[in-house]
């Protein structure tokens, strides 16, 4: 109850005027749902007006990770298991992963069936998808954040990139927030969490932490036997930056949303929070910078009034 509490008092925060927001945000009332077959939990079409013109994109959340709804590709299996083991899913149980990101899909459908605001700086989300998207921050006509409506009902973990709230309030500080919710999320026994096994929680996340390491120890094996192959810090998808050693999914999210500005060189990664300078070096021969990244501008699409 403290927790619902704390969420409803937040609520007005949320709706605060821009002027006390981060000014590399933007605030777009009476956005609307967009309804599309590659729409998910976390990732979803949206329409909303930019200098006087309708505009649609393609909506990354910032903060949480749902599970993945559809499986296309190897890269999605690879996602899905990480999301079972982090929620604690025994592996007779993980065939149910896609049923609960087809949930959170549902949820965010019907969540976001009337206007609401949408809250983006336009940063790139391009990630594991070649589809062009954004990273940003929905508060619902109910005045909720949605971010914190999923991990609330266990549909999503907190997990990806974070950003100041439009409040003021720092990416740090609201990650917090929603790992209480996501502890309470699973204590009620929640959505994902109801498939939970406790009692096995501990060694099934460190299965994932123990194929991320051996993951790791490749990639330094690749980066010894083939220097010359190098990763564009402004044109590398999320995979790609992924398999270098010491950079995780958050890391590399964090690095393809700083690039606005672009890289001018690879010791511009020293602005990238989480980067230090040891790892610039250990990575400096595997990296390359060019002229332009894929996503600056963002693509969107105007709509036809």
């Amino acid at each position: 109850m403290r927790l619902t509490a704390a969420i409803s008092f937040l609520a007005p925060i949320l709706l605060a005027d821009l002027a006390a927001a981060s000014q590399s945000l933007q605030e777009f009332h009476d956005a609307t749902f967009v309804p599309a077959e590659y729409n998910d939990g976390d990732s979803f079409r949206v329409r909303y007006t930019r200098d006087g013109k309708p505009e649609e994109n393609v909506v990354r959340l910032y903060f949480v990770d749902a599970f993945e709804s559809i499986v296309a590709q190897d890269s999605d299996k690879r996602r899905l298991l990480e999301q079972a083991r982090e929620f604690g899913f025994a592996q007779k149980d993980r065939v149910r992963s896609v049923e609960f990101g087809k949930r959170a899909a549902a949820r965010v459908a019907e969540l976001l069936s009337k206007p609401f605001t949408l809250h983006t700086s336009f940063a790139s989300a391009l990630g594991r998808s070649r589809k062009p998207r954004i990273y940003g921050m929905i508060t619902t006509a109910q005045g909720e954040d949605l971010a914190a409506v999923l991990v609330r009902e266990g549909l999503a973990r907190v997990h990806g990139v974070e950003h100041e709230r439009p409040d003021g309030v720092s990416g740090v500080d609201y990650e917090k927030v929603l790992a209480d919710l996501a502890l309470q999320a699973a204590v009620d026994r929640r959505g994902a969490w109801s498939v939970t096994d406790v009692d096995h929680l501990v060694e099934i996340r460190d299965e994932q932490r123990v194929e991320d390491r051996e993951l790791e120890a490749l990639g330094k094996s690749v980066v010894s036997k083939e220097p010359n192959e190098s990763v564009d810090l402004n044109t590398a998808s999320q995979e790609q930056l992924e398999y270098l050693p010491g950079i995780g999914s958050k890391l590399a999210a964090r690095i393809i949303e700083n690039r606005d500005p672009p890289y001018k060189s690879v010791d511009d990664l020293k602005r990238v929070k989480g980067v230090s300078l040891s790892l610039i070096e250990q990575l400096r021969p595997r990296l390359s910078v060019g002229q332009t990244p894929v996503h600056t501008p963002v693509p969107t699409k105007r709509v036809s009034e």
